[in-house]
């Protein structure tokens, strides 16, 4: 027993030698927010707040965002008077999250991305809440002002605009999509492998098979962006899996551009779990073109 404890201390060590500063910080706060230790939590904050730490603010408020209200409010409870004076605007808004109280907290963000202690947090958190939403098929006007209110904020760049694309997509909206992938190119400076995944996407959401084919063969190419060449790969291998027909005539032959297409992507990150399950589905109908590496 010693020994494994003595192992485990050691193992623990190791790990925490390996974070920086700030990952410590950070790991530490959560763990004291998940206990309900709202003094400590409450000392972590108040030196984040002030720059007199190294757990960054945002990421201080982006593990305050998982509380729930009443947590919020036990945690403002031992703040310093300072602290609590100046954070009562993003406690205020989070508590309105917490609540579901969507339109509350989209109004506070837009004041809170005023302010440049709270702009980066509110503008990332209140994003990933609006595409969240619309995910669920929300289309409240509050959630595509946010995220067109972020466009203005981040004014270069790229991923402003294709998250105002992402969710009018989701929503249905895609001639809005397109105008605001658009503009995501715009910004990018180049027909970025990323952009055109979504760009294939919204055209085969839109139903147009053809111009989504182009799209995601012109970005399975790029090789300047390897992360979105392998959406634009694995996306295509399930365009091609969907486009062959039981009995059409080039079945076979897009099943194996497909089979090859997700044998590459899985050769390359053996942890794509959705790619070994569509490649399963192949081989089980046409077989393997050369034996798969296991990871």
């Amino acid at each position: 027993m010693k020994t494994s404890a003595a192992l485990a201390l050691a193992l623990l060590t190791t790990v925490l030698l390996a974070q920086s500063p700030a990952e410590r910080a950070r790991g530490l706060f959560a763990s004291e927010l998940a206990a309900g230790e709202w003094q400590v939590a409450a000392s972590l904050l108040d030196a984040s707040y002030q720059n007199r730490s190294p757990l960054r603010f945002f990421d201080a408020a982006h593990a305050l965002a998982k509380l729930e209200s009443h947590e919020l409010r036990a945690l403002d409870a031992k703040l310093s008077q300072k602290a609590r004076s100046g954070l009562a605007p993003l406690l205020a808004g989070l508590a309105m999250r917490a609540k579901g109280q969507w339109a509350a907290w989209f109004a506070q963000a837009a004041e809170l991305m005023r302010a440049p202690r709270f702009a980066a947090f509110a503008a990332d958190r209140g994003g990933s809440d609006a595409i969240r939403l619309a995910r669920a098929g929300v289309a409240a006007p509050e959630l595509l002002e946010h995220l067109r209110r972020v466009e203005a904020l981040y004014r270069n760049a790229a991923w402003a605009s294709a998250n105002t694309g992402l969710a009018l997509r989701l929503l249905g909206q895609y001639s809005a999509a397109r105008q605001a992938y658009k503009r995501a190119l715009t910004r990018e400076g180049r027909r970025a492998a990323w952009i055109l995944n979504e760009l294939g996407l919204l055209a085969q959401a839109s139903g147009d098979r053809c111009r989504a084919e182009q799209l995601l063969r012109e970005g399975a190419a790029d090789d300047a962006d390897p992360k979105g060449q392998d959406s634009c790969r694995g996306n295509l291998a399930r365009f091609l899996m969907l486009a062959a027909e039981p009995q059409g005539p080039r079945r076979v032959e897009r099943l194996s551009e497909a089979r090859d297409l997700l044998q590459e992507a899985i050769q390359r990150d053996s942890s794509r779990t959705r790619a070994r399950y569509w490649l399963a589905r192949i081989l089980l109908e046409i077989g393997p073109k050369e034996r798969l590496q296991e990871p």
